[in-house]
């Protein structure tokens, strides 16, 4: 607990990407994605959906903490570019850390506990509906 406090707690100039809520982290334009987040996640979905296991086998912690700085400090990361560096060979595995990394850190999680009556109502009504269709 103490190790994830002190890692969420990073900050670098005010450009806090992990440990931030998502209201507070898109700020005055809630529509639009963060350009840091937006570049990570065209990555994945560009060049990384066959990579075999890629949520499940995690990246270098030493490369991915390395990017956490960076991202923490404001710099926009070119995944293309630093893919085809020869020590970057595992860089789907470490981007999809991230993205992980990033969904653990959010506050309250990424579903707000509030809404959990309501979501578990849909899942009681869903399973009713499949009980009546049988």
């Amino acid at each position: 607990k103490q190790w994830y406090q002190r890692r969420v707690a990073i900050t670098a100039g005010g450009n806090k990407v992990f440990g931030v809520s998502l209201s507070e982290f898109m700020g005055e334009n809630p529509d639009k994605i963060p350009p840091t987040l937006l570049d990570l996640f065209v990555y994945l979905f560009n060049h990384c959906y066959n990579c075999e296991g890629i949520f499940r086998i995690p990246g270098s912690l030493a490369v991915q903490r390395a990017f956490e700085n960076r991202l923490e400090s404001g710099e926009r990361i070119d995944w293309s570019a630093e893919e085809k560096q020869q020590d970057r060979f595992f860089l789907p595995n470490v981007a999809s850390s991230l993205f992980k990394y990033y969904l653990r850190s959010l506050p309250g999680g990424l579903v707000p506990s509030n809404l959990f009556p309501e979501l578990e109502s849909w899942r009681k009504k869903s399973d009713e509906d499949k009980n009546v269709e049988k």
